[in-house]
């Protein structure tokens, strides 16, 4: 009798699936939820050329967060994630990374190595962790990090990377209707910045410009046909000019001391998000940039995120040179009309209150469009042209050498703006290990003094101004059907409204 030892059997074959074939096949699965593990066992081995068992699927499925939680990892080969042994340090490092980098700064592996060691001492680590070179390589390969370099603007951007980056998104999206592709991004707004220098350094008939800012989110999918209501972070959560206006009811609505996004903030954002595809059963990608505020190790159900790798965003973002552009030349207009109408009845510049500016802001991004045509984007700008040349005419009455802004430094002098902090050792700390909550946070927000209350308009006063309203436009020789079909609905929506006032006065309505 002759029997072999274990190391005379012939080896079994192992079929390892790379990270990117894993991936996919968890994306195949959201796009068809339908499907048994067994038939996507089927699919997926004709498919690869390989056999995979069904609990190879199911180990896939829920190693889900996982997965998708290092897909910065380079090389489509790439077949496991190693398991660091102080996660929470490395998850600092990484945060840490993508803040420095997102602000244009230089590091080496002293550097990181250095940083390291801040972040095991503020962890509570002692000298159980050695930061060695072997573990620094590793920590590069496990975050895609092994020749990284830091880039400034889109003109020095790596065109290998971005060319790399460009079919590795191509094959994420195909796997996605253009409806189902959104992209999220932020940007700076000065709501009430005038039209020209002068007036951002120096009073001029007592009025100086403002360049109060709000940080402005946006989120639109790829074919136009849906926008997200936009994220509004202002300084102030409850500014005197809101009476009892709630912006929630237009907009997503957030404070903090320095209107920037948070991660706290926009962890929130995405929960709702989420919640909206889920009630409407429907799966999204969302394409983010490598800003340190968007960092989350959730996972949601309806959506899949897609983090673009840093200093690419500039190339790749589509948000950016499109609506972004449009909402706020369109808002910019907005305003200069209502400075305008300002002089004409008051004989002075008013700068809007928040209340007014959300409106406005709700407005432009009602009218704003990711894919204006030529026609479209002309218009809006000769608008503009016309209502700053009418502008800068009455401010030249009190200050002959005013320096007028053009068209296009108006619309973009807050581009360049911050909307996230710059983070300090403590801020990257605290985010990977949180102990507050979005509602602990906002309790210490400002209230913001300087906006003025509200006047109470009665009922009376309302509908007088609206039979005005019906008078004014009946006697008008452009009126028309539609103009009387919209104010007879304003017109029935207030009578509603006073009805429902009523109503709830009643004592029973508690008891329903």
């Amino acid at each position: 009798m002759f029997s072999l030892n274990n190391s005379d059997k012939p080896k079994r074959l192992k079929n390892e699936l790379s990270l990117d074939q894993k991936r996919e096949i968890i994306l195949y699965y959201h796009e068809h939820p339908k499907l048994t593990q067994l038939n996507l066992s089927i699919f997926f081995s004709e498919k690869f050329g390989k056999r995979i068992a069904r609990q190879t699927v199911s180990d896939i499925l829920a190693a889900e967060c996982k997965l998708f939680q290092n897909e910065n990892i380079k090389g489509p080969d790439t077949k496991r994630i190693t398991n660091a042994r102080f996660p929470l340090i490395e998850e600092c490092l990484t945060l840490w990374l993508s803040d420095v980098r997102a602000h244009g700064v230089n590091v080496n592996d002293d550097i990181i190595r250095e940083k390291a060691k801040i972040f095991g001492s503020r962890l509570g680590y002692g000298l159980e962790f050695k930061y060695s070179n072997g573990w620094l390589e590793k920590f590069k390969k496990r975050h895609g990090l092994a020749s990284f370099i830091a880039s400034g603007e889109s003109g020095s951007v790596d065109k290998t990377l971005i060319n790399c980056e460009i079919v590795k998104l191509s094959n994420i999206v195909s796997k996605f209707s253009r409806a189902d592709v959104f992209n999220f991004d932020e940007t700076a707004l000065f709501y009430r910045l005038q039209p020209n220098r002068t007036l951002a350094n120096q009073a001029v008939n007592g009025i100086k410009s403002s360049k109060d800012r709000l940080s402005i989110g946006v989120c639109s999918n790829a074919d136009g046909s849906e926008k997200c209501r936009l994220v509004v972070i202002d300084k102030f959560k409850k500014p005197r000019c809101f009476g009892n206006f709630d912006p929630n009811n237009i907009v997503n609505y957030y404070a903090n001391q320095k209107a920037w996004m948070t991660s706290l903030i926009f962890s929130d954002w995405l929960e709702k998000f989420n919640k909206k595809m889920k009630n409407s059963n429907r799966h999204k990608l969302l394409l983010l940039d490598n800003a340190s505020s968007h960092k989350t190790d959730k996972v949601f159900s309806n959506i899949t995120l897609h983090f673009l790798p840093p200093n690419t965003t500039s190339v790749l973002q589509p948000l950016d040179a499109g609506i972004i552009r449009s909402l706020k030349a369109i808002y910019k207009n907005l305003l200069v009309k209502s400075l305008l109408k300002s002089i004409e009845m008051e004989n002075k510049v008013v700068l809007p209150n928040l209340k007014e500016v959300i409106l406005m802001i709700n407005t432009a991004c009602t009218k704003s469009s990711l894919s204006s045509s030529i026609a479209e984007e002309n218009l809006i700008l000769n608008d503009l042209v016309n209502n700053l040349d009418r502008f800068n005419l009455y401010q030249f009455k009190f200050k002959p050498k005013t320096d007028a802004l053009t068209v296009d430094e108006f619309i973009t002098s807050d581009d360049k703006q911050p909307t996230g902090e710059k983070l300090e050792i403590d801020d990257i700390v605290s985010i990977v290990k949180p102990v507050e909550s979005l509602s602990e946070n906002d309790k210490d927000t400002e209230v913001d003094t300087n906006d003025i209350e509200p006047v109470k308009i009665t009922k009376e006063e309302v509908f007088l101004s609206l039979k005005n309203i019906k008078h004014f436009f009946t006697d008008s020789e452009f009126f028309d059907k539609n103009d009387l079909d919209q104010i007879d609905y304003i017109t029935e929506r207030f009578q509603d409204l006073i009805e429902i006032k009523k109503k709830q006065s009643c004592i029973s309505d508690f008891w329903k």
